[in-house]
């Protein structure tokens, strides 16, 4: 059975009965159990990240393209994990997690930018329909832009979850990942001298 977490911005599977088989599995050569196990590893968080790619809300794409695997270096693989790069953790968290309502805003600059995007203007029209030229106050927000972090700062943001899903979705498929890596271990220990 696999069981899914997320915590920070991976997520993780742990797959119930796997300590035991690899108690098994250390009986054996790393060179015979090793590469089946990094292809599991590989196959498995393959289907998550595709996934999370799937399921992750887009403005740019900066979120979709930051999701990343991961897999243990050792020559018997332990562990993958599936994220998102450091140059977009903290944004993955807010929306795989929500802002909880009392946190800090956005910094001034990628909000107005996010609103520009949105179709927000910074200014306005006068009634002669011309256009009122934005000004920033002392944090460095234009006027709107201030409005808005106010509001995500005193309520919060809603969670978009796109990692947590990509896992708890897919177990099935990793599970029936494993009698393959069975499979490959088996053929491998056959050609054993």
């Amino acid at each position: 059975m696999a069981k899914a977490k997320a915590k920070g911005n991976l997520a993780s599977v742990k797959v119930v009965g796997l300590a035991e088989l690899y108690r098994k599995l250390d009986k054996l050569p790393d060179d015979v159990v090793g590469p089946p196990a990094r292809r599991f590893m590989q196959r498995a968080t393959d289907i998550v990240a595709a996934s999370a790619v799937k399921n992750a809300p887009t403005d740019r794409g900066m979120l979709r393209n930051s999701i990343q695997t991961q897999i243990d270096s050792a020559a018997l693989p332990k562990w993958g994990k599936v994220g998102t790069n450091t140059m977009t953790k903290d944004y993955a968290k807010v929306i795989e997690f929500g802002r909880t309502p009392g946190k800090p805003p956005p910094p001034p600059g990628p909000l107005a930018a996010w609103m520009t995007r949105k179709g927000i203007g910074l200014g306005g029209k006068r009634a002669d329909g011309t256009e009122i030229t934005p000004k920033k106050n002392k944090r460095g927000y234009y006027q709107l832009e201030a409005a808005f972090a106010l509001m995500m700062a005193s309520q919060g943001t809603p969670a978009k979850p796109f990692l947590t899903p990509a896992l708890t979705t897919n177990k099935k498929k990793i599970r029936a990942l494993l009698p393959i890596m069975a499979r490959e271990i088996e053929e491998a220990a056959e050609q054993m001298p």
